[in-house]
């Protein structure tokens, strides 16, 4: 069965989208009794991910590079939304978060308008 796990902004598991296909459903079945068979089938998902693989925390470090864009991303902030904190435009957002190297004084700045949210 082919489960797709979506994260929110911040990392975190939010949603499951479970195809119905491979379940044991009947296409006529009442909506209890689909969702009855949806909880049986994430149990069963569950008990197995906790058997046979340890779970991989995920790190926005691993897949990007700039201190920036990863603090904005963990922040749940826009480039837009940080560009107002930072009383600068997106497109300035944009240019620091395509940078290979920022500035320490860059990565303060942000740090600090980031932690006083």
């Amino acid at each position: 069965m082919n489960i797709q796990i979506l994260k929110n902004n911040k990392g975190k598991p939010e949603f499951l989208v479970i195809p119905i296909e491979g379940l044991e459903v009947d296409y006529d079945m009442a909506e209890r009794e689909l969702v009855e068979a949806v909880e049986n089938a994430v149990d069963n998902l569950y008990a197995d991910l906790v058997e046979d693989e340890p779970v991989v925390d995920f790190k926005l470090s691993d897949y990007i590079g700039n201190p920036v864009k990863i603090m904005r991303i963990e922040a749940g902030l826009t480039q837009k939304d940080l560009a107002v904190l930072l009383s600068c435009s997106q497109a300035n957002v944009s240019q620091i978060e395509n940078l290979e190297k920022v500035s320490e004084q860059m990565v303060s700045r942000v740090k600090s308008v980031v932690s006083n949210l």
